[in-house]
């Protein structure tokens, strides 16, 4: 079995939406080690995030199975890492829907 000292997963926790695989990572990587992460996912703002939900199953079908509704921070906590780090932001001013991201760093708890 491999162990990792820092391991990158992009938008591995929004496509997937089960914190089992990210289990899996936090099982294989070193205990000082790093996850550094991208990932799209909820809006805080109330009307971006309905129409997340409306356009959800668009963005499902066209970028294989990616859900613009999941709640990131909870989905790492849930994995077992501890947030270090985190931004937020929209990355592009159209379609919020699709653009709002987290980015940052977490350990193993």
């Amino acid at each position: 079995m491999a162990f990792y000292r820092d391991h990158i997963y992009p938008h591995l926790v929004s496509a997937l939406g089960d914190p089992k695989p990210i289990q899996k990572i936090r099982r294989r990587i070193l205990p000082l080690a790093q996850g550094v992460f991208f990932e799209h996912g909820l809006s805080p703002d109330p009307d971006v995030s309905r129409w997340q939900r409306r356009t959800e199953p668009l963005f499902q079908l066209a970028f294989e199975g990616c859900h613009m509704t999941r709640d990131i921070p909870t989905l790492i906590k849930e994995a077992g890492f501890e947030i270090e780090q985190m931004d937020t932001d929209y990355l592009a001013p159209f379609p919020k829907s699709g653009s709002y991201c987290f980015w940052g760093v977490a350990r193993p708890q």
